[in-house]
């Protein structure tokens, strides 16, 4: 599962900065000095900085850009976004499900602001699906059972699907989507569905291990049987 992390919540790649954009900012700014105009313009800044950081595996320069980010312009959902992308990463590293739940909030915020954006909702589908396993994996332990009460796997696994098919409906050719969506339709057991992921996912240049076509293959012919 954290092997999953270290290529899940990642999709913000940042495009190439204008020159005019492209300015030094120092680490701590006064925003009450500062009119709306330079505080969305820095919050730009801040937020591109802390993706570069991001990654760079500079975690910490990284959180402190994104939350400046959000501090200048709250409404600036690059910065959410990595937040959530960082949460997921420091869930490599220790308490893997308060971070993969800090993940999907700060992800979700991010979400509410910009709930059209292909890559965040593939984002925001994969951290439901991490928590959904964890959950899952932990129906065997009855202190966990009492624990996850209010929370059950299948809730995200719900909310999991509804992205990844809204991402799918808005850009069908992202590579990361495809193979992630693919994962969790294995996952929840829709191997006919995805079948047609992995074959789209070859299409646009991603290199599948025979064995794990060999079980995608094996699963579909379980399943007819």
């Amino acid at each position: 599962m954290t092997v999953a992390i270290l290529t899940a919540l990642t999709s913000c790649q940042t495009t190439p900065s204008t020159e005019a954009d492209n300015f030094d900012l120092p680490f701590n700014v006064d925003a009450t000095e500062l009119n709306y105009r330079q505080k969305v313009q820095y919050s730009k800044r801040a937020a591109k900085l802390g993706w570069d950081a991001f990654y760079t595996k500079n975690y910490d320069i990284a959180s402190h850009r994104f939350n400046q980010s959000w501090i200048l312009n709250n409404q600036n959902y690059k910065a959410l976004w990595g937040m959530g992308a960082l949460m997921g990463q420091r869930a490599l590293a220790k308490d893997y499900k308060f971070n993969i739940k800090e993940s999907i909030r700060f992800l979700e915020m991010a979400y509410k602001i910009q709930p059209r954006n292909a890559k965040l909702n593939a984002d925001l589908a994969q951290a439901h699906t991490l928590l959904g396993k964890l959950l899952k994996s932990e129906q065997e332990d009855i202190v966990k059972v009492v624990e996850n009460m209010d929370d059950s796997y299948q809730a995200h696994y719900d909310k999991a699907e509804e992205l990844f098919t809204d991402s799918y409906k808005r850009d069908g050719y992202n590579l990361k989507m495809l193979v992630d969506f693919a994962d969790f339709c294995i996952e929840i057991g829709d191997y006919k569905l995805a079948k047609r992921l992995v074959m789209e996912a070859k299409e646009e240049g991603y290199n599948y291990s025979p064995v794990y076509l060999k079980k995608l293959d094996k699963l579909l012919k379980t399943r007819r049987d």
